[in-house]
């Protein structure tokens, strides 16, 4: 543009800038500016705008590179002479203009039209505040509906949260549909509630809609106004939609308004929630963590005080969240929160478990070093009665923790390799389903085109087998993608057990296939015999391999959806269950898993649906009414009884039953409306588990009446509507009775128990019964009530332990004596460690109960638990030192001294290496220590070998003992004295020990002289990383192989026969070249199944030994089935080939290929002398594996051993 008509514009100077007036259509600035924009952006001059417009029409919708007008550049400056000359020119000029048509409004148009941005005229004049031009915009045009931005803005949006309220009763009070959205699905509500807007009123009177309104995170407009302690918003919004209250965000954790104010503090928004919805306390988030909860982890004292003054803070006090904690729990992990109202409130449940089986205080006791301030909770859980709850006194608690961060990185690479495996098994069995086996009919008859075998059993087994194989591997691809889509560990860990799974249920598919094929086309039944019995040979044990990977040596447990126990959580991948065990505090995506889907995990639209149902919540006053008893209010509401509810779906039934002990008000209720009796909520619970749980016995005895009469009855007289109601579980499978129990109210247990003596209690999925709590918490006379009144009590508790085991841990004489008379079959029950009770009483010392279960079966002593290293009793009373009780297992057991553990050691060997000194004194007393002091483990290690590595113990007895040999041999042909020797630094105790030695006649055992003692140590990460990867492209050699094979079953030499008795058989199906072709076809296939499989076992290790031994088998056979390939295609060939020079010639090439291989590998396969051992009790670094029928064992697999 010409600079002195940018000035003129600049300046609004008609009369210079009508010297240019013949070239205002080619004159622009840099940014495409006409001088109508220039004039527009910096004059206010209407008159000007009036003269360039009557000249040059055209300039009035002119965009610019930003795709503005004239129009948006005068409304953003405020320019309110040219927005109205503009507007008039629209109006008056554009009706005679040559680029009008028929219905078009030039003015409209122009009022509509938005930039690049997406801005129109009215936004620029929202955004900086210019009312008389929004008025005159607004005005011109009140029917259009304002679309947002590219910023998702919308005029009213942008009015409400800059705060300008003259703007915005503006666009509510003349246009007639005003659109409200602001970014992330915000509307104008969520703005005001945000800025504590006055115009809150306003919108709700105009958009009464936006109430229903959700944002990207599920929060509705109180959810904001919870969160920045808007109060007046809250009474606002609540005054007329209480509703909202119990909106729950779906995209944030299932939070309501109430979770919101409580994890920010807002006390007096939560008196403002409770107020008007006073039942809104029931909800819960989506990790099942209520208000107390919140209120203990964000560390909210005065929140937490506050609903502690509440009568229902004891319903919430000791409910548990989707990891078993209570809110006592979570107090643990505070940093500054004062819990002594939490811990010394009347119905605290100190001594809770949570998912792993552990109370607070052992949360406490677990960790290794105390902070200062776990020590002081620590004092004060001591102080209000805590004591640790022994249910996991058998192992020791993992420290959860955050992957690592090279975890994912591994992951991603083994879900590359299995992507190329799974899509490789895809392929070839694709091709598979149309490459059949005996080919199709070329006759012209009707089955011209068919398969030739279609109509015999094994060829539809063939299809079949093969049909699910393409579609699991396709499966498995899906779930592999999938997984390098993620960005979530857990749900990575997830897709890749899936997609392994599947690639290995694949893979048997296709054996199957195979043999199915192959069978359908020979003639020969004895070559189909021999091709099954092969395969039963060499896979023998492939089931057994893959059915412990896909339970990953561990015990699991069916649970549902939200029974889960001991933290074992499961979840439906394709067709298999996946089960994901200890998922720390980080790693919460599985539930979002499991509740959506597998394609959810993005962002959902709001289902408004549920936001809507929202508002049948019950009535304040009938809940009031409810609570505290009082007929005359309820009697108003009588007539929605059923379909008044709160939010966990609590009838008026619930409520009367947890809040008051009315009995006749019970009677009045279901006499006219009886099916509320075994009404559910969401919990699972009628009215009896919350009545039981509270103590009303009142309430309880009149439920039970009314449910023995008649009244009301609507189904089948055979139908016994007291035991029905008696014996329904919760979700969390916890019957009336163990609400009692467990609350110790003995009254309502006796009339409970006393109703229905026959019924067995199962346990809940916690696997806790009623008995078993009885005697964990100490409820004695509950305890006997339920062993002399039940005719079959149930007695199983978690962790497969029985309330034998309870009694013995706890220390409970009178209960073992009642428990003993009347379930004498306990005594020998052992737990998921393989305890009995007698194990549990010598870790605890506990003199008593161990003479008691010795009198009554003295066998107990000699019951070696078989999933701790083949522990005893006395074992166990060694390792801790309780010298007593090791006197008292002899007394009874006086040859039980002669069993040892999985590791062979004996109990001197035990005494030394925790060093107990005591116990070893008392043991070498005895005469039958001479046996005991020279026996071996599986080391060969003497107990005077391991006296070597102690740190404390006072061996001089041991040494000096007559029949002590100072200079056994360990299995590395060491003497004690080789063990001190051997070491470059010698620590004092060190040298101590070897004088002792020395002066007891120890000597060198000289029998390691020539060669230097390999230290074998740990691999690093490298290496691991190395054998993992050389595993991965075995992974790959190995699937190849298998495809082409399988291929080539189907390809066979010589073709199927097309007409004829043997139509469809192989023709050359009974040349023996032929059958030497399909048996080594098949051993390759095989060969190379084996080499898939060996993957898993490699997976499962975690020592480097033992992945190395994995790796050499995988490659030995992939090496047998490269052989067995080359075989295949010899025979094959020589089966169709007439030239005898070709084949002599083939033979040859194959016979040098041989040697050469036999000469080149076999002088490194070196093996030394191999040591039976089994497959769990290996010993050092003796690792074994299976190779087909046979065993090769690999020894001393050191760093350097690959």
């Amino acid at each position: 543009m010409d600079p002195e008509l940018y000035t003129a514009a600049h300046l609004g100077d008609w009369v210079l800038m009508k010297r240019f007036s013949g070239n205002f259509y080619s004159q622009k600035t840099s940014t495409g500016n006409t001088v109508l924009h220039v004039l527009a952006q910096f004059c206010d001059s209407a008159e000007v705008a009036r003269h360039i417009l009557a000249g040059h029409f055209c300039l009035l919708m002119k965009k610019n590179v930003h795709g503005e007008t004239a129009l948006h550049l005068a409304a953003r400056k405020g320019h309110l002479g040219i927005v109205r000359a503009l507007i008039a020119s629209a109006r008056h000029q554009y009706p005679h203009s040559r680029f009008r048509f028929p219905g078009f409004d030039g003015c409209k148009r122009m009022l509509r039209m938005a930039n690049v941005d997406g801005n129109t005229a009215l936004h620029e004049a929202v955004r900086n505040n210019f009312y008389e031009v929004a008025k005159l915009l607004v005005q011109e045009d009140p029917e259009f509906h304002y679309r947002p931005n590219y910023a998702m803005e919308t005029p009213l949006y942008l009015a409400v949260e800059k705060g300008y309220h003259d703007i915005v009763d503006l666009i509510l009070v003349t246009c007639k549909s005003s659109s409200y959205l602001g970014p992330g699905n915000r509307t104008a509500l969520h703005a005001a509630a945000i800025r504590n807007s006055p115009e809150v009123e306003l919108i709700l009177q105009k958009l009464p809609n936006l109430t229903t309104k959700v944002d990207k995170f599920g929060w509705n407009a109180l959810h904001y106004a919870a969160k920045f302690n808007h109060q007046g918003v809250v009474r606002q919004l609540l005054s007329k939609y209480k509703f909202m209250a119990y909106v729950t965000a779906n995209n944030d954790d299932s939070m309501t308004a109430l979770h919101i104010a409580v994890t920010q503090g807002h006390v007096a928004v939560i008196q403002e929630l409770l107020l008007h919805c006073p039942d809104c306390w029931k909800r819960i988030t989506y990790k099942r963590q209520n208000i107390l909860h919140l209120a203990v982890k964000y560390e909210q004292r005065e929140v937490l005080e506050f609903f502690l003054q509440y009568s229902w803070a004891s319903e919430l006090i000791n409910q548990k969240d989707s990891k078993g904690n209570t809110p006592l729990h979570l107090y643990v992990a505070t940093k500054n929160l004062d819990g002594n109202s939490l811990v010394n409130h009347p119905c605290v449940d100190i001594s809770a478990f949570d998912n792993s089986n552990s109370t607070v205080l052992d949360n406490i006791l677990h960790i290794d070093e105390l902070t200062g301030r776990q020590v002081l909770i620590k004092e004060e859980l001591e102080r209000a009665g805590a004591s640790p709850g022994y249910r996991n006194v058998a192992t020791v608690k993992k420290n959860l923790g955050a992957p690592k961060t090279e975890e994912p990185e591994k992951l991603e690479s083994l879900a590359g390799t299995y992507l190329i495996v799974a899509t490789l098994i895809a392929t070839v069995t694709f091709t598979a389903g149309f490459t059949i086996p005996g080919g199709f009919n070329d006759s012209d008859s009707p089955n011209k085109g068919l398969a030739v075998l279609g109509n015999k059993a094994i060829f539809i087994t063939f299809v079949i087998s093969d049909s699910l194989a393409i579609m699991i591997s396709v499966h498995a691809v899906l779930h592999l993608i999938l997984l390098l889509q993620s960005n979530n560990h857990k749900f990575k860990l997830a897709m890749l057990h899936g997609g392994r799974a599947s690639i290995f249920m694949a893979i048997i598919l296709m054996m199957i296939a195979f043999l199915t094929g192959l069978s359908s086309v020979l003639p020969m039944l004895h070559i189909k015999i021999l091709l099954c019995v092969l395969a039963a040979i060499y896979c023998y044990h492939i089931p057994l391999d893959l059915v412990q990977f896909l339970r990953n040596t561990r015990s699991s447990r069916y649970v549902t959806m939200f029974r889960h126990t001991e933290a074992d959580y499961s979840w439906y991948i394709g067709p298999f269950r996946v089960w994901v065990q200890d998922l720390t505090e980080e790693d919460e995506f599985w539930l979002d898993f499991c509740n959506r889907g597998v394609f959810s995990f993005k962002d959902q639209p709001a289902d408004h649906t549920l936001v809507r149902s929202g508002c049948k919540k019950m009535h304040a006053e009938l809940y009031a009414a409810a609570q505290s008893g009082n007929w005359v209010v309820m009697r108003i509401f009588s007539d929605y009884f059923y379909s008044q509810h709160t939010p966990v779906k609590d009838t008026v039934l619930h409520v009367l039953a947890q809040s008051c002990d009315s009995a006749n008000l019970v009677q009045l209720i279901l006499a006219g409306h009886g099916r509320l009796l075994m009404k559910l909520n969401k919990q699972g619970e009628t009215a009896l588990h919350l009545a039981a749980r509270k103590g009303h016995l009142g309430i309880v005895r009149a439920l039970i009446d009314y449910a023995k009469s008649e009244a009301g009855r609507w189904f089948p007289p055979c139908f016994d509507r007291r035991k029905r109601m008696l014996r329904m579980a919760s979700v969390a499978g916890n019957t009336a009775l163990h609400e009692a129990v467990r609350n110790n109210f003995y009254d309502i247990a006796k009339l409970l128990v006393q109703e229905d003596p026959e019924f067995r209690y199962p346990h809940n999925y916690a696997v806790e019964t009623p008995l078993y709590l009885a005697v964990e918490k100490g409820r004695h006379n509950i305890m006997v009530l339920i062993l002399e009144s039940c005719k079959t009590p149930s007695y199983l508790g978690p962790g497969h332990k029985t309330a034998l085991h309870a009694a013995a841990i706890w220390n409970s004489p009178e209960s073992m004596k009642l428990i003993l008379e009347k379930l004498p079959n306990l005594i020998k029950n052992v737990d998921k460690f393989g305890w009995t009770a007698l194990h549990y009483a010598a870790k605890f010392d506990h003199q008593e109960i161990a003479r008691l279960l010795l009198s009554a079966d003295r066998s107990t002593a000699y019951v070696a638990a078989k999933n701790d290293d083949s522990k005893t009793a006395l074992h166990i009373a060694v390792i801790h030192g309780h010298v007593v009780l090791v006197q008292e297992i002899l007394f009874h057991c006086p040859d039980c001294w002669v069993q040892i553990m999985g590791k062979s050691q004996n109990m001197l060997h035990l005494a030394v290496k925790h060093e107990k000194g005591e116990v070893l004194e008392f043991v070498l007393q005895n005469s039958w220590a001479s046996d005991l002091i020279n026996q071996k483990d599986n080391k060969g290690n003497t107990p005077l070998h391991l006296y070597v590595a102690t740190k404390n113990l006072d061996g001089n007895c041991l040494v000096n003992y007559p029949f002590v040999d100072v200079n056994s041999f360990d299995n590395s042909n060491s003497t004690p004295l080789d063990r001190i020797v051997g070491d470059d630094h010698f620590s004092e105790r060190q040298i101590l020990i070897k004088d002792e030695l020395k002066q007891a006649a120890g000597t060198r055992g000289y029998r390691n002289v020539a060669t230097v003692k390999k230290k074998l140590r740990a691999a690093s990460p490298d290496e691991i990383k190395r054998v993992e990867k050389l595993a991965g492209n075995h992974l790959i050699v190995a699937t190849l192989i298998i495809t082409v094979t399988f291929a080539a079953g189907f390809t066979v030499p010589g073709g199927y026969n097309s007409d004829g008795p043997r139509k469809g058989m192989a023709v050359l199906g009974k040349k023996a070249a032929f059958i030497i072709f399909v048996i080594s076809d098949f051993l390759a296939m095989i060969a190379s199944i084996y080499a898939v499989v060996g993957h898993v076992r490699l997976l499962q290790s975690k020592k480097y030994g033992l992945k190395l031994a994995a790796v050499l088998t995988i490659g030995d056979r992939i090496s047998q089935a490269v052989t067995f390939m080359m075989i295949a295609f010899l025979t094959g060939l020589y089966a169709v080939l007439q030239n005898l020079a070709v084949m002599i010639v083939l033979c040859a090439l194959a016979a040098w290929l041989g040697i050469d291989i036999f000469v080149t590998f076999w002088p490194k396969r070196q093996y030394r002398k191999y040591t039976y051992t089994t497959r769990f009790k290996h010993s050092e670094a003796d690792y074994g594996t299976f190779v087909g029928p046979f065993i090769q064992w690999h020894q001393d697999l050191t760093k350097a051993a690959d």
